[in-house]
């Protein structure tokens, strides 16, 4: 099976979680091509993903794509080196919160954490309130770490050039 769509609308990852399972697998390996048509300024470069399923301890049936590089079988392809391709491959980049200072890891961390919360600035807005079904001991815990990582944050630099929105965490 040979499917085709836009990569234009993944900006950094691909990733297959829990995609449509078929039940009728034949073999405990099923395997499927995904052609991915790249905008490369003024060019389209088609690219082949070879995709392979295995089936689960419990039922079910997972997902693997394979490096159209190497050949290996990995849950993310990263966008590099103009296509998609394994970590590996494109020399094991760093990662976002490596680029940072230790302050600023910390803003990024308490920042994440009030997003599962409702969503608010740290140490400028006050903590949002619990949201309807978080069970009050995980909120606390959450409450606890969010106050310990914004007391270091109180008066540094990091506040004053703050972005006012972050890039949620792409799977």
């Amino acid at each position: 099976m040979c499917a085709s769509f836009n990569a234009q609308a993944f900006s950094a990852t691909i990733g297959l979680r829990y995609s449509r399972l078929f039940a009728g697998l034949p073999s405990s390996k099923c395997g499927w091509r995904f052609l991915i048509q790249l905008d490369l300024g003024n060019q389209v470069v088609p690219q082949q993903i070879r995709v392979s399923w295995t089936r689960c301890n419990y039922g079910g049936a997972r997902p693997w794509m394979h490096c159209p590089h190497c050949q290996r079988r990995i849950a993310r392809l990263f966008k590099g080196m103009g296509g998609y391709f394994c970590r590996a491959c494109l020399g094991d980049p760093i990662y976002e919160s490596q680029r940072r200072s230790r302050k600023a890891r910390a803003y990024l961390q308490a920042y994440r954490l009030r997003q599962r919360l409702g969503g608010s600035r740290p140490v400028i807005d006050r903590i949002p309130p619990r949201p309807y079904r978080m069970k009050r001991r995980r909120y606390r815990k959450l409450v606890a770490r969010i106050e310990f990582l914004e007391r270091s944050l109180s008066g540094s630099r990091v506040l004053q050039h703050a972005p006012q929105f972050i890039l949620p965490l792409i799977y």
